[in-house]
Parts: C-alpha cells; sequence; structure tokens
C-alpha cells in the first residue's frame, strides 16, 4: 500500500454524469490510453457482413483488442446527419457509419450548458415533509388510503391494519428490535392540498417499488427525493427500505447526486423556485451527513472514514432462518445448544456475544456535491433550518469522545469553502488507507484491524463515479482491475479468487462471484466515461445489455432481480434465489434496477451498436474479442453446488434448495414434462 503522490488531481473536478436528450453535441473523444482507434484495422463485424475474415485480434497492452472504424464506411453518418441506413440495408452498411451516440456527455453542475427544456417537476402546493408532522387523525387516514387500496379495511376488521406513531428517536436499537415481531410499511412523504371548497386533503406520493414479492420502497429502486427528504427528516436517514425493521439502515450517499441531477433538467425560467427545492434537498443532505454518516458507529474518528456500520440488536429479522447458521454454529457448540436455541437467547439478550455484536453492525449495512450546490446555486453560503448538532471539525478521536461540545447547526452559517475542506480531507484518506498503488486498486479499510481487506469488489471503481480518483489513479483500475472483474456479462460483483473455495463455513452469497448487479454497471459505466474511457465504458454496456436481452428472448420476457454473468443465466439459486423467475412471478413491468440499468445502458451505445445487440450479436463477436469459455465456467459451477449441498447437509450452510441450478430443457423435454403431468392430472 502506499499514497499517490503523483498527477493528482490534474483534471479539472469532474462531477456527476447526466442523461440528458440529444440537442447537445456528443463527444467524439476515445479512451486511447486502453481501447485506441486505427483506421487502419477494418471493422470486424461490418468484415463478416461482407465476407471479409476479419482481422487478427490486436491487444497493444489494452484491457481488451481495440474495436476500429474504416476511414471511409458506406453509409456514413455525421453529428449532423439524421437519416439511418435502411433495416433491410447490407450488413456491412447496416453496421457501418461514423458512431452516432444517442445522448451528450455534459458534468451535472448546475451552470452546465445545452439544457433541456423539459416541465419541472410540480412544485405548487406545500410538501408536509418540510413543514410539519402529520396529526394521528391525518396520518391514520392517509396510511389507511395508502395501505387499504380496495377500501375494506374497515369493513374487515380481522385484517387488524393498525398505525402507529414512532418515538422521535425511532431508529434507537432497542426501539427497532422491539418491532421484529411486529413488522410494518413506514410512512413517506404527502402532498397537502386544499379543495375549492377549501378542505386540505392529503395525497401519498407516489413511488417505484422494485417488482415481484417488493411492495415497499427500497433505495436502489425507488430514488424518489420527496420520500429520501422525508426520511431524512423522520427517520433521520435515506432507508435501505421503508419496512420497520430497516429503520437502523441506510442506503449509500446518493441524494445529493439525484438532486443535482434532477435540478439540471429543470426550467430555467423557474430559477428561484429549483433554487427553494435545491436547497431543501441539501439541507436534508446536510442533516444526513452530520447526524449519520459522521456521527458513531457510521464514523471511525481514527481513520476519519465513514463506514457502513448501523446500530442494531440481534440477528437482522428478514434474512433467510439459515442465513447466518454457519457464523453461529461455533458460539452454539461452545455452549452446548443448538443453533435455533442459540438464536432465541442471543436474541431475547439472555446470550451476550460482543463478537457477534460487532459482526451483526457490518453485515447491515456527499461532501462534494454539497460544497458545489453550496457554491454555484446559493452563492457560496446558505443557512441550515432545522436544528441538529454537527459533526466536528477537524476529525479527531477527542473531538468525538462522548460529551465533547458540538456546534448547532441553525448557529453555523454553511460555505462551499468549508464542505470542499471536507472532499479534500476524505479523499487524502482514501489515497493513504483504501489506494494500493501495486494492485492498481482501492479496497475496504478494516477500521478494527487498520488494515486494507483485499477484498477484490467491482466496488473498487466507484471512486472513478465519485471523480475522486487521479488520472494516474484511474488508468491503473482500468488497466489492472477492470480485466479481474470484466466478463461476458458485464462485470462481477467480486472476482473467483477473493470469494474462495465454497465450503462449510463459507457458503455461496448473492453479492459474491458469480453475480452481477445492476448498480455495479451503471456507476462503472458513468464513471470510465468521466475518465475518458469511453470505449471501455460502452464494451461493459454492450455486455450488460446483450445479457438482459438475451434472457428476454429466451425466456418469455423475463426480466429477473440478478444474474450470473459467467455464464449468462439468470438461474440463480444463492440465498434469496432470483425474483422475477419463476412463472408465476415474472412482472410484466420488468425488475426497478434492472429496468434502469437497462436504459441507461442503452443510452451508452452508439447506433450500430444497438442494431447489432437488438439482434443478439454476443459482444465477443461485435468487438471481436475471444469468446467465454462456458464449459470451464460450468464444470465450476457444478463443484460449487456440489460444495454447497454438502454444506447444506452437514447444517451449516443453509437449508438444500428445492431445486438444482441447470440448464433449460430442450423443447423436446418440455413437451414430454408438460404431457406426464397432464396424464397425472386426469
Amino acid at each position: 500500500m502506499s499514497a499517490v503522490q503523483d498527477n493528482k488531481a490534474t483534471l479539472p473536478v469532474p462531477k456527476n454524469l447526466l442523461f440528458i436528450e440529444h440537442d447537445v453535441p456528443s463527444s467524439t473523444a476515445a479512451s486511447a490510453s486502453t481501447t485506441p482507434t486505427d483506421p487502419s484495422i477494418a471493422d470486424p463485424l461490418a468484415a463478416v457482413g461482407a465476407g471479409i475474415p476479419p482481422p487478427a485480434p490486436q491487444t497493444n497492452g489494452a484491457t481488451s483488442p481495440p474495436v476500429a472504424n474504416l476511414a471511409q464506411r458506406v453509409g456514413k453518418l455525421g453529428l449532423t446527419e439524421t437519416k439511418l441506413p435502411d433495416v433491410h440495408a447490407e450488413p456491412h452498411e447496416y453496421y457501418g457509419g461514423a458512431e452516432v451516440w444517442t445522448r451528450a456527455r455534459t458534468f451535472s453542475n448546475s451552470g452546465v450548458a445545452g439544457t433541456t427544456k423539459r416541465r419541472p417537476a410540480e412544485m405548487s402546493g406545500e410538501k408536509i415533509s418540510r413543514n410539519r408532522r402529520l396529526s394521528h387523525e391525518e396520518t391514520m387516514r392517509v396510511v389507511l388510503e395508502q395501505e387499504d387500496t380496495d377500501r375494506n379495511a374497515r369493513e374487515k376488521p380481522n385484517l387488524n391494519l393498525t398505525v402507529e406513531i414512532l418515538p422521535e428517536k425511532c431508529d434507537d436499537p432497542a426501539f427497532v428490535k422491539s418491532l421484529n415481531d411486529k413488522p410494518g410499511i413506514l410512512a413517506l412523504a404527502m402532498d397537502r392540498k386544499v379543495d375549492k371548497e377549501g378542505k386540505v386533503k392529503l395525497e401519498a406520493l407516489p413511488f417505484i417499488v422494485p417488482g415481484a414479492r417488493f411492495n415497499e420502497k427500497y433505495g436502489w429502486d425507488s430514488s424518489i427525493v420527496e420520500h429520501c427528504i422525508f426520511e431524512i427528516k423522520h427517520y433521520n436517514k435515506v432507508l435501505n427500505g421503508n419496512r420497520s425493521y430497516y429503520l437502523a439502515r441506510s442506503q449509500p450517499p446518493f441524494l445529493t447526486d439525484l438532486a443535482l441531477q434532477i435540478y439540471n433538467q429543470l426550467d430555467r425560467s423557474q430559477k428561484e423556485e429549483n433554487k427553494s427545492w435545491l436547497k431543501r434537498v441539501v439541507q436534508a443532505s446536510i442533516k444526513e451527513y452530520h447526524s449519520y454518516w459522521m456521527s458513531v458507529p457510521s464514523l471511525d474518528p481514527a481513520s476519519g472514514l465513514s463506514r457502513y456500520r448501523p446500530v442494531g440488536l440481534g440477528i437482522p429479522p428478514e434474512t433467510e432462518a439459515t442465513h447466518f447458521t454457519h457464523i453461529l454454529q461455533p458460539y452454539a457448540q461452545k455452549l452446548g445448544i443448538s443453533v435455533n436455541e442459540y438464536i432465541d437467547g442471543y436474541n431475547n439478550l439472555t446470550i451476550a456475544e460482543p463478537e457477534l455484536d460487532e459482526y451483526f453492525m457490518h453485515d447491515r449495512g456527499y461532501e462534494f456535491d454539497i460544497a458545489s450546490a453550496i457554491d454555484v446555486a446559493f452563492d457560496g453560503e446558505m443557512n441550515i433550518e432545522e436544528e441538529f448538532p454537527l459533526s466536528p471539525w477537524p476529525i479527531t478521536v477527542e473531538a468525538f469522545a462522548e460529551g465533547a461540545p458540538r456546534e448547532s447547526s441553525t448557529a453555523t452559517r454553511q460555505t462551499s469553502k468549508h464542505w470542499f475542506e471536507r472532499a479534500a480531507r476524505r479523499k487524502e484518506i482514501m489515497d493513504e488507507l483504501c489506494w494500493n498503488d501495486g494492485y492498481g486498486m482501492y479496497f475496504d479499510y478494516d477500521t478494527k484491524a487498520k488494515k486494507q481487506a483485499r477484498y477484490e469488489s467491482a466496488t473498487t471503481l466507484w471512486p472513478l463515479w465519485a471523480g475522486c480518483a487521479s488520472e494516474t489513479q484511474a488508468l491503473k483500475l482500468v488497466r489492472h482491475a477492470l480485466p479481474k472483474l470484466e466478463v461476458a456479462g458485464g462485470l462481477v460483483s467480486g472476482t473467483e479468487e477473493s470469494r474462495g473455495i465454497i465450503s462449510l463455513d463459507r457458503p455461496n452469497r448473492q453479492w459474491d462471484y458469480p453475480y452481477a448487479w445492476p448498480p455495479h454497471q451503471i456507476m462503472a459505466w458513468v464513471g470510465l466515461e468521466r475518465y475518458g474511457f469511453v470505449d471501455d465504458a460502452a464494451r461493459l454496456a454492450y455486455r450488460w445489455i446483450y445479457m438482459m436481452t438475451l434472457s428476454f428472448v429466451d425466456f418469455n420476457g423475463i426480466v429477473p432481480e440478478k444474474f450470473d454473468a459467467v455464464e449468462l443465466s439468470h438461474m440463480v439459486d444463492a440465498e434469496y434465489g432470483n425474483q422475477g423467475t419463476e412463472f408465476k412471478y415474472v412482472p410484466r413491468e420488468g425488475f426497478g434496477w434492472m429496468n434502469s440499468a437497462y436504459q441507461i445502458g442503452l443510452q451508452c451505445l452508439s447506433t450500430g451498436m444497438r442494431r447489432a445487440v437488438a439482434n443478439c450479436v454476443p459482444p465477443w463477436v461485435f468487438f471481436n474479442l475471444p469468446a467465454p469459455d462456458f464449459s470451464s465456467a460450468k464444470k465450476r459451477r457444478a463443484e460449487r453446488e456440489a460444495r454447497e449441498a454438502e454444506a447444506a447437509a452437514s447444517g451449516h450452510g443453509g437449508a438444500p434448495k428445492l431445486e438444482v441450478h441447470h440448464d433449460p430443457p430442450s423443447l423436446e423435454e418440455a413437451v414430454a414434462k408438460l404431457k406426464l403431468e397432464l396424464g397425472h392430472s386426469q
């Protein structure tokens, strides 16, 4: 491990990419350092279409063989041309032409040029979330309306639908634990409207549910700013989901990014209204920053880093019954009792185990955005209207000691200068503790062991998205980290080497290799583009879109929760299975974050790439890459499943799966099975 000393922050400090309409000229800059474009090399796909043998792959030390364009090609499309080749054109013309990107790449600060002419989100009417808490009567009526969609609760008292008023400190660990036996849905933001007769009416604001069995708001899938503000005001943080057992658990701090993305697209003629809306978001984000991310235990004062370490007592109630069996088994054996007895004792506090307390805190689980917003939209200074204690600055162990004095938010004027200082300091700490120059990767820092945790994860690319990597760091990430994580269907969550061999005490987890998740893909695409690695971002997006399209085409329109990106398969059995894959649960509307990843991924593709992926042209064909070794992947998967079965049979790895992970049946096998089923039913 070594801190980066060379070429720090030589780029203009990058801000978040904004996905906007097509009236802004596109960037044509290629990422020459990784996938250089050479006009002398023929286009492999166009050559195949024209009957010409493709050229041999060339790597030039890059992360993948380069994709080339001919200097003059049939059907050339310039930035100002709008006519596309006919759908029945020859392949070399249809897939040929200059690359036409479907969106502009700009940074999302509020002063960016070329804004769209979209109408602003409705901001008339007073938002309940910023003015006052609801009365008991109002809350009961609105929540009943939210939950009782068919209006039969009062006629059916057996449903036992009740409304509970939470205490002010509703995320207290003991209180949250007390709700485990009676979990419920948490209230979200509402509009207060007055009708023609002067009668006040409260209307619940809609939100997006992930899909399948999930019917609540989740941070990843349901990013609605008003609900996030409401959660910070009433629950002290943006929750993982609006269920009672999530009261102590947060989402990654993405609210400021989301707000800036929206703010940059609002109608510029409504300047004051837009600034008023943005101020509410920034104030809420500052509260969450000080009250949650910069407070112990989320903050480690010794290192100055924030971490996913929420408070909580007992075992998370929403997990599978056997999720922690392999962790709890040694503790149960030490006391000579069963795992179930140990769980009961640990949950009711008759068994105390500090090591497990530490483990479950870890399992549960802005600065530059805030600085930019204050600087650009509020002329460098802003007051806070809600009172709460600020976290000390600078960060020292003594300043965060219990009983140490704190300044009040309402007594301290917020300045962009102060927030830029906080952002710069966090980058320094990340460079010192998280960056490993030898590996060319960022790693988590273990605040207890005081050393890097060398687990190779897709999150190593997140500093590119955040814009806190230097050019040197970005290049090393692309050269060293990307090849470790890139597979047939995009980016895996972590490497196979880091996951290790599946064993009795190391069952397979859904966020491990070989599984892939949309947030990792999106943040990697955006981060790579930000630093100029446009070709790499497009290639990764193509892999992901191809995998989703292939599954959709082959399995009757299925859009699942997650994928095995190594085998391009949605047949995922790890932990909770895969929502949306069973026929009775196949959602017509898709799955929240999968839908988002598909739409954003398409914006990363050129016109030719879109056409190719629509025809299910494999990425290794389109980009002239070596084909994946699917046979070896299947062999490794079979070995993994055998070890999982052994672990389950011995009581260490969870309950045996009801179904095994297997290849889809042939048409003949499906027909034969159907005949047998029909025969038994007669």
